[in-house]
């Protein structure tokens, strides 16, 4: 039921919360969502790869405009 825009960021070398089992599910529950995938990257997405995270907020933001 949610309609607004939905970002998700997750990397595929996550040892604490599976990358197919949670992000990829949600993303195909949430048909609003985009979903970034970072490879060899683990939990702490937002240390590994902050240009990711930012450019999903940014992609977000807009859409929300």
């Amino acid at each position: 039921e949610l309609t607004l825009p939905i970002a998700i960021v997750s990397g595929e070398g996550d040892k604490v919360v599976s990358h197919d089992y949670q992000a990829e599910q949600l993303h195909e529950l949430l048909p609003t969502s985009t979903l970034r995938t970072v490879p060899e990257a683990g939990h702490m997405i937002h240390h590994i790869a902050p240009g990711e995270v930012i450019a999903a907020i940014d992609e977000v933001a807009a859409k929300a405009s």
